[in-house]
């Protein structure tokens, strides 16, 4: 059970993320200081020390933050239909959707890789959380294509662990060149999702 102490700790970190972020979707990545942060956040600058050692630390939480509302949306999505193909197409269509209508988290991602602010680094329980659901993911991942194969709509001789690593590699791709490249095709992504799902059908 998460004592009222660490709610308090995870509310008030939330908040911060929450105002870092809308700064960085507001003026960039370099223009925020820690200063402009704990303004927008309505805390005082040793407070928002508190809980971020630095601005490097709140750049890796905006990420895994973004990166966990990405996920709530595919698990919502995979809630609404049956068979497993379905369940992979639905949580592809809300992939796609959540980073179209939020690429702040890919220019966040080359920023960070632009200035050796590793993924890996800093230590916390953000970051361990951030592995714990990345490991479930995959294991949800490989239920739900074990799903497909037992209902039939999705081809029975894949090595499931390869199956879902090819999966979320092909989205990430897709995005990324869709990302990388604006004046790419404007059906670029559903004709990716198609080829994507067809490796997949049986």
């Amino acid at each position: 059970m998460v004592s009222r102490k660490e709610k308090e700790r995870i509310f008030r970190e939330d908040l911060i993320i929450d105002a870092a972020t809308k700064l960085f979707k507001k003026n960039g990545f370099d223009s925020a200081t820690m200063e402009d942060i704990a303004k927008e956040a309505d805390y005082t600058k040793p407070t928002l020390y508190k809980y971020f050692k630095n601005r490097e630390e709140i750049l890796l939480a905006v990420y895994l933050q973004g990166w966990q509302d990405s996920l709530d949306m595919l698990y919502a999505a995979m809630e609404e239909v049956e068979t497993g193909i379905e369940k992979l197409e639905w949580a592809a269509d809300a992939y796609f959707k959540f980073f179209s209508e939020n690429v702040i988290y890919f220019d966040l991602l080359r920023y960070m890789y632009s200035n050796n602010i590793k993924l890996d680094a800093p230590e916390s329980d953000r970051k361990k959380n951030y592995e714990n659901r990345r490991k479930q993911i995959r294991e949800d991942f490989g239920k739900v294509i074990k799903l497909g194969m037992d209902d039939g709509t999705i081809c029975d001789e894949f090595d499931v662990k390869i199956a879902v690593e090819y999966y979320f590699s092909n989205l990430y791709i897709t995005m990324h060149k869709k990302y990388s490249s604006p004046d790419i095709d404007t059906d670029f992504v559903e004709k990716s999702k198609k080829m994507i799902l067809r490796t997949f059908r049986k």
